[in-house]
């Protein structure tokens, strides 16, 4: 057997080796003896049920005084789940007592008072203790059943002799003269409740029929360092086969009666560990007030055995571990004597690296990659432990309430509860942050390649699909130009015979044949642009066909490969997730049109459904959003033909917001920017000067500005709603929903600014005359804008609003923060912003709100992409003006905070920059402000 259990619990018949927890114990079992109702609490990870297993049960078996059993309810699955009341009845209930004693159930009921009578008159027992390991799991249960279990309780602590039973007594006619005084004999019974301290304050809901349920309650804490000491060490020193060889006059050893336990065999010898060792454990494993969790102890120090001991064992005694088996004194075998030094432990990172990956494979398969997607890219980022509400983990591809259950169980995860009583994950320990990022960039490093190889396929196939293309468009070029060559020939012959039989035609009468001719000529070619029209239609619906024909292979494909139903929808809604993400909505309502047919929705799918309907429905695009919401089921949601326009889009509203009311927020948070309001204030705003060395005393008034840069998500519903394409803000690597719009001119942010005030109804900023065609790929002027100062609609900030808020405000000048936005520390500049030359920063733009905010709550006002402001970059006015606009005219509009492609001295506040309003470019988006309303 091992010596340590690891992550699991100890059980009963580990508890010669359960050590460091004597004294929580002792004072456990004397609380127990004391008091009717006890709650053992503490976190997760604790051992709380180690503690009752391998502590208390024991203890409690040897002295004999009291009947006790643990029950656990298990989380509830409806349908599966037995009543609460029905599973203790069950485990106290004694077999066959229906016929042998006086207390059967089809006359007193199924209840615990009703079982723990039959105990005692079956057993002569009058002791009883009921242990509830898990407790928390009660309340996953609907709420009437967990009433009915309150209930049953409270009358078998509380009441001697219920009334009910009385009184089925006396109806009964058939029970035997001893069953009377059997029914008023009393019994005692104790509770003792098990419960993680994030959910202690579920016990308030028995608090009816428990009034006095929290008066008793024992705290157990992680381990402190002489604990950790003995739960490390004194297991470790049992001799392997129950000899008496431990020298127990070393000071951790004495008092120990765990070894006087024979008959104890371990597959591994007895070893030690060097102090050193044990220092370099702590110091890796200790909490921030000198504690150690005993999950990750114990992940240690089984890796120890496991991994070390037993290695060096078998390199001794070969690979027979039982070579050294119980020979007795006589043997001339000697055990080795092993000492783990640092150098044996080696860098703990890989021990919880171990730990980390044998716990996702421990998973379903199924389960595996949603794991490794939520431990490595949600809840770590650059090194920390991110908490993060269930709700919103819910909402990740693949992440359901039982894999949280799950990671939670193997001390992967921990949860607590915060001031809303929501449920918060986190990972485990710090210790595992960098072995979880090491596993985590070798699995982006296998993706990428993975991708890369499939991006090598599609282009192989798109190259074979063009070559196609061309070799037809070349023979029908063939047939053409014979056919041509062929008409030619012939009216070469016929102008021939023509003209030998018009040899005596006037000039007149033959210009007016060869012009005849011209217009047959016209309308045949008419007749072929026709033809051609016609060809490229059909050709558009033979794409339509095969991209249909696909999508149900690819279903029929992943059928005949054994993935299920479930499996085969979850993939495509994946697919269809990627393909919002990176702003291919049509392609993505195509994806999920397939996936209906299966007619087995998951989360995911319901999910990309309803930002679909939502989408389109934001956008106007009554068609699309009809085929959307027919993905859920609900093409209408109560819509008319007769209503308004803003009827329809609220009705739709409605309709997502009850479906799904976090999801509802989290799209209006997606797809409409949150603007920040921000107190004025007067400062010294730096001059175009390159040292920013003069000032001009600049003063704002109170404002408000987007918490982040305006998102591709935020302009993609823009130019979907307004008709114009995407294409031309495409930048180099691609649509990413999340990052900054960038490929944006000045331009296209001003009618962005007007499109979203006429959106929520407010009045617009700017009037735009378009000064000629405009050419969506031109970077040309085509607008003469103006601006109405007094409407209260969306807008560009201007350059001094933008400095200000850059700089932190008032708050950011009183405390030096004015030089980046954020900080003043340039060692620091890459915790707010993405700028070259700093490490672990993104080769393009980032997710807007991926930096820390400055002292505003304001994201990415350094670095990402250059933002556009209002104002010409023409001089200062030569005294200060309060909301001063810049020049009426000029020649560049100015832009600030620098990009991803420059370096933190383009990323001062204070630095200026301009370019041409028409001018596109992927390093350049916008932030939106508005004046208070």
């Amino acid at each position: 057997m091992n010596r340590y259990p690891g992550i699991r619990p100890f059980r009963q018949d580990e508890r010669p080796l359960f050590f460091g927890r004597n004294a929580d114990t002792e004072r456990l079992l004397r609380l127990v003896r004391n008091e009717q109702t006890v709650v053992l609490y503490g976190k997760s990870g604790y051992g709380k049920s180690s503690l009752l297993n391998a502590g208390l049960y024991p203890r409690l078996s040897e002295e004999g005084r009291y009947q006790f059993w643990e029950v656990r309810f298990g989380p509830y699955k409806k349908g599966e789940s037995a009543l609460p009341a029905d599973a203790v009845c069950n485990v106290t209930y004694p077999s066959g007592s229906d016929l042998k004693q006086g207390f059967p159930r089809k006359v007193f009921g199924q209840n615990l008072w009703q079982s723990l009578k039959s105990r005692q008159a079956a057993e002569g027992n009058t002791r009883f203790i009921l242990f509830f390991d898990q407790f928390e799991e009660l309340f996953t249960y609907p709420p009437e059943q967990v009433l009915a279990f309150r209930q049953q309780l409270a009358e078998a602590l509380y009441s001697a002799t219920p009334e009910a039973a009385i009184q089925a007594f006396e109806q009964s006619k058939n029970l035997p003269l001893e069953t009377e005084d059997l029914l008023y004999a009393p019994f005692e019974l104790k509770v003792v409740f098990s419960i993680r301290a994030d959910r202690m304050s579920l016990l308030k809901q028995l608090e009816d029929y428990l009034p006095n349920l929290l008066r008793h309650s024992f705290l157990l804490e992680a381990l402190d360092e002489k604990q950790a000491g003995e739960a490390v060490l004194l297991p470790a020193a049992l001799p392997q086969f129950g000899e008496q060889d431990t020298d127990l006059s070393i000071p951790i050893f004495s008092g120990l009666t765990n070894l006087e336990q024979p008959g104890v065999g371990f597959d591994t010898p007895p070893f030690s560990y060097a102090p050193e060792t044990l220092a370099a454990i702590f110091r890796e494993l200790r909490d921030d007030s000198g504690r150690i969790e005993t999950s990750a102890l114990q992940i240690v120090c089984k890796h120890v055995e496991d991994n070390i001991v037993a290695k060096r064992y078998t390199a001794v005694a070969g690979t027979d571990l039982t070579t050294f088996s119980r020979q007795g004194s006589g043997s001339n075998l000697e055990a080795p004597k092993i000492s783990i030094s640092p150098a044996d432990l080696g860098d703990l990172k890989a021990v919880f690296r171990a730990f980390y990956d044998n716990t996702i494979a421990a998973l379903d398969p199924a389960e595996q990659p949603a794991a490794r997607r939520l431990v490595e890219d949600v809840l770590i980022k650059d090194g920390i432990r991110l908490p993060f509400a269930e709700q919103a983990l819910l909402t990740e591809p693949g992440v359901t309430p039982a894999l949280l259950e799950k990671l939670e169980r193997a001390s992967l995860l921990r949860v607590e509860l915060d001031e809303q009583r929501r449920k918060i994950y986190e990972v485990g320990h710090d210790t595992l942050v960098a072995p979880i990022e090491e596993a985590a960039k070798a699995r982006r490093e296998i993706e990428a390649k993975a991708a890369e190889l499939e991006n090598l396929r599609q282009e192989a196939e798109r190259q074979k699909g063009e070559k196609k293309k061309i070799e037809v468009a070349r023979r029908r070029n063939v047939l053409v130009g014979m056919s041509a060559l062929a008409l030619l020939l012939f009216a070469f012959w016929k102008n021939y015979e023509a003209s030998q039989a018009l040899k005596l035609a006037s000039d007149k009468t033959m210009a007016a044949f060869i012009a005849e001719l011209k217009v047959a000529q016209k309308d045949n070619l008419a007749t072929l642009a026709r033809m051609e029209t016609d060809s490229a239609q059909a050709r558009a619906d033979r794409k339509a066909e095969e991209a249909q024909l696909a999508a149900e292979a690819t279903l029929k494909a992943m059928v005949q490969l054994g993935y299920s139903t479930e499996q085969v929808v979850e993939g495509m809604a994946q697919n269809a997730k990627k393909q919002i993400y990176e702003l291919q909505y049509g392609e993505a309502l195509g994806t999920l049109e397939a996936a209906s047919k299966l007619k087995r929705p998951s989360f995911t799918y319901t999910l990309c459904a309803l930002e679909l309907a939502y989408f389109y429905n934001e956008a106007g695009q009554d068609g699309a959003c009809r085929e959307a919401l027919s993905l859920l089921g609900q093409e209408s949601v109560g819509v008319t033909s007769s209503q308004p326009d803003t009827k329809v889009r609220q009705r739709v509203r409605d309709y997502i917001h009850r479906r799904d009311q976090l999801w509802f927020g989290v799209l209006e948070r997606r797809y409409y920017p949150r603007m920040i309001a921000l107190k004025g204030g007067t400062f010294d705003m730096a001059t175009p000067s390159d040292d920013d060395s003069t000032y001009y005393r600049a003063t704002v008034s109170d404002f408000k500005l987007a918490e982040t840069e305006t998102t591709f998500f935020q302009f993609a519903l823009f130019c979907t709603a307004t008709k114009r394409p995407l294409k031309p803000h495409r930048p180099s690597w691609g649509f990413y929903g999340d990052h900054a719009a960038a490929q944006v001119s000045w331009y296209d942010a001003c009618l962005y600014a007007n499109w979203l005030s006429k959106q929520i109804n407010l009045d617009t900023v700017y009037t735009m005359t378009e000064r000629e065609e405009a050419d969506n790929d031109s970077w040309s002027e085509t607008y003469t804008v103006s601006i109405n100062e007094k409407a209260k609609g969306f807008r560009l900030p201007t350059e001094a609003e933008w400095q200000f808020a850059a700089g932190g405000g008032e708050y950011g000048i009183a405390h030096g923060m004015t030089e980046w936005a954020g900080t003043s520390s340039e060692d620091s500049l890459r915790y707010f912003a993405n700028i070259q030359g700093e490490e672990d920063r993104f080769e393009y733009t980032s997710p807007t709100g991926h930096y820390k905010p400055n002292a505003l709550g304001l994201h990415d006002m350094s670095g990402n992409v250059w933002e556009w402001c209002w104002d010409w970059d023409g001089g200062y006015p030569k005294k200060p003006e309060t909301d001063w606009y810049q020049p009426e005219a000029g020649s560049n509009r100015v832009d600030r905070g620098g990009s991803w492609g420059r370096g933190a001295r383009d990323a001062r506040a204070a630095y200026r920059y301009s370019n041409t309003p028409g001018y596109r470019y992927d390093s350049y988006g916008f932030r939106l402000a508005s004046s208070p309303q």
